[in-house]
């Protein structure tokens, strides 16, 4: 396999993602901080990657916006200093970005529809997608994906919809697209669903919620059409590409 170097090593889809693949290389905050470039350039002279899997980042709706500063340090300004480091190195950048991309307003998006978040943490991860359009070897996946064993919210969703599935489910393919030699912006989810439907499979008695019951700028259907990333499951890697 590829030689690695994952960002957001200790979060849901880093963990995920290593007990996939072991032999990832996965530094701890403190020794790879993205907030700081000579930290990042140090990790890369350590670990000699070929591939970057930029997975870090603060996330949340609710939390973003609690915190906006560390909010735009880590996902964009942390996000820009990855860019600047495998632009220096010729190192492949996989970007992981977010189905909040989208505002929600009739679902079923493709990578070529326009982006117009609505929360300032999608905002952040949108600004990151920008930057990381201008490096030609990169590979912006939205996606977005739980814990398969706990829901961690009091309640969920009726009425928001959503291409989201447990990280053991999305983890693997997002570890296919890394490692394939896609370029561009691809879509990774399965189904579309409400987050009430995907909550009760991790825990059959959530309670039952609405948007409107919390003050919070919420997409109502962000779900994906993930047909370009089914096709190229179908097909041979060289025959299909993702876009720009």
């Amino acid at each position: 396999m590829k030689r690695i170097l994952l960002s957001g090593g200790t979060g849901l889809l880093g963990t995920e993602l290593l007990n996939i693949a072991p032999s990832i290389n996965a530094p701890s905050h403190q020794e790879m901080d993205i907030a700081k470039c000579t930290s990042i350039e140090a990790a890369i002279g350590k670990y000699d990657p070929e591939i970057f899997l930029h997975c870090a980042g603060l996330v949340g709706t609710r939390e973003c916006s609690q915190d906006l500063m560390s909010c735009m340090n880590i996902n964009v300004h942390g996000t820009l200093n990855v860019i600047s480091n495998c632009l220096r190195h010729d190192i492949r950048l996989v970007y992981i970005s977010t189905e909040y991309a989208f505002d929600g307003k009739r679902g079923n998006y493709s990578e070529e529809d326009l982006v117009n978040p609505l929360s300032d943490y999608a905002k952040s991860k949108v600004a990151g997608e920008m930057m990381v359009r201008c490096y030609i070897e990169s590979l912006i996946i939205r996606t977005t994906f739980c814990s398969p064993v706990k829901w961690k919210f009091e309640g969920a969703f009726t009425d928001q919809f959503t291409s989201r599935d447990t990280v053991d489910v999305i983890g693997r393919d997002i570890l296919r697209a890394a490692l394939s030699e896609l370029t561009g912006v691809i879509h990774i989810g399965t189904e579309r669903k409400s987050q009430f439907d995907l909550a009760r499979r991790i825990d059959p008695y959530i309670k039952p919620l609405s948007i409107s019951q919390v003050d919070l700028p919420l997409p109502r259907d962000t779900s994906l059409n993930c047909s370009r990333w089914k096709d190229y499951n179908r097909s041979p890697p060289q025959a299909l590409g993702a876009t720009h």
